[in-house]
């Protein structure tokens, strides 16, 4: 979305609806780059409203009676209201392993019953539960990997994971031992459960060639195996082998209530 022009729109927007507001506030909602912070990449929070415009590809909501305008890409949208429609968009949001939104505060139940909220503010990876301190270094460092390096402009490995299904099932985790007689450990088996695709994905360690395996496990088809992969050839491998489309960065359109239909004359 072109910055400049969108504040444009928004502006002719926000003035053609009339209003007693002197100022008002606005967000561009870029599909691509998500919302920059101070702190980083952060998700755009859902917005309910009405459609005021649709311009050159911009779609902008007013947020209920508040002079508050949000400008989304049309072609970014999973379908299209129109212009007077009240709707609810929620943008693509980064997820944790149980689920919840990466910004959702990570609750915890004490033995008293109280239940505190913990707030990572500006956290970027999605951590994969069940690394415990005392595992290999190896392990640790293939997860730290896994939950940092990018995978595309928005996510990280585990986040693409996570879209495609590896939040519904524990991961399953194989660490070194000292009676190992396999140069193939740690490895990570990951869950995969999206339209068309179900089976697992795992990630291996290749220790003697100091590189990782990547295979997929597909019910009812032959494994493919992507073997020398280094750290940097994680993310791409990964993307080849469980993402399929560009769905996963739709903006979800809910039409709350359409518009009157105008009285023919």
């Amino acid at each position: 979305m072109n910055e400049s022009e969108t504040v444009a729109i928004i502006r002719r927007a926000a003035y053609s609806v009339g209003g007693n507001f002197r100022r008002y506030k606005y967000r561009v909602c870029d599909p691509i780059n998500g919302g920059n912070s101070m702190l980083g990449l952060s998700d755009f929070k859902p917005v309910e409203g009405k459609v005021i415009a649709i311009e050159e590809d911009v779609v902008v909501i007013q947020e209920g009676r508040k002079a508050v305008f949000v400008a989304f890409d049309l072609n970014n949208l999973d379908q299209v209201p129109s212009v007077g429609d009240k709707v609810k968009v929620t943008p693509y949001q980064r997820r944790r392993f149980d689920g919840k939104r990466l910004s959702d505060p990570v609750e915890e139940k004490h033995e008293n019953g109280f239940v505190s909220k913990l707030y990572h503010l500006g956290e970027q990876a999605s951590k994969i539960p069940g690394i415990t301190a005392d595992a290999s270094q190896y392990l640790q460092d293939m997860a730290e990997q896994l939950a940092n390096l990018p995978a595309d402009s928005r996510r990280r490995i585990t986040q693409v994971l996570i879209d495609a299904g590896a939040w519904k099932k524990p991961v399953q985790i194989f660490d070194v031992t000292e009676d190992a007689d396999t140069h193939l450990l740690p490895k990570l088996v990951f869950h995969i459960e999206q339209e068309n695709q179900k089976g697992t994905l795992s990630v291996t360690l290749d220790r003697a060639a100091d590189a990782y395996v990547v295979a997929l496990e597909e019910d009812g088809k032959e494994s493919v195996i992507r073997e020398d992969c280094y750290f940097d050839d994680l993310g791409p491998v990964i993307n080849e082998l469980i993402v399929h489309n560009d769905d996963w960065l739709k903006d979800r359109v809910e039409i709350i209530k359409k518009a009157a239909k105008k009285k023919a004359s």
